[in-house]
């Protein structure tokens, strides 16, 4: 008696790490998937070509978007309007309001809440929206290599993300305007 192999097929997918966190790169998640016909997806991060500027020993690590330093401190960097999402889905699911307020939003952001309270207007804004504000940065990274996350620039230092319709119709929230300023992006308003 004979028995066969059943033929399959492996595809090999990269991914950008810019897209996500380190947990999730290194921690496996979905890094194989089996599709409905037998093919087999195996995801792989890609490692970055560019320095984004940086020289010397700092040029070879990995750019890293949210570091933890000696000192116990969270660094954050936005160097594209996707690492402003990914920072802030990070920040939302472990609760670091205070770490969004100090490090993503911007100059005018931060100057509309001095207006109206501050610190406490927005720790409640945060608290309230916090699930629907997950929900709609969870689909919109997730889109991205769908490439149902529209990105469009407003202005040279203003760029707008939603997702594509009418997936967009289905959240409370449906646009994050970000403005680059001094090398980073910065979140400017959710609405």
């Amino acid at each position: 008696m004979l028995s066969g192999c059943k033929p399959y097929r492996i595809e090999h997918v990269k991914r950008s790490p810019i897209y996500f966190n380190d947990k999730v790169v290194e921690g496996g998640v979905n890094q194989k998937v089996t599709l409905d016909d037998g093919t087999v997806l195996m995801f792989e991060p890609i490692q970055a070509k560019t320095t984004y500027g940086r020289t010397g020993d700092e040029a070879r690590e990995p750019l890293k978007i949210r570091e933890e330093t000696e000192d116990g401190n969270v660094v954050l960097r936005a160097l594209i309007p996707e690492h402003v999402l990914v920072n802030l889905l990070t920040c939302l699911r472990a609760e670091e309001y205070e770490l969004i307020y100090d490090q993503l939003l911007s100059d005018e952001a931060l100057a509309a809440y001095e207006q109206n309270g501050g610190l406490p207007t927005f720790l409640d804004y945060m608290k309230r929206h916090r699930v629907d504000l997950a929900k709609l940065l969870t689909r919109m990274i997730a889109g991205i290599p769908q490439q149902q996350l529209k990105i469009v620039r407003l202005s040279t230092d203003v760029s707008s993300c939603r997702l594509v319709k009418p997936l967009n119709e289905q959240f409370k929230f449906q646009r994050i305007e970000v403005i680059r300023r001094d090398g980073n992006y910065k979140l400017l308003r959710l609405e």
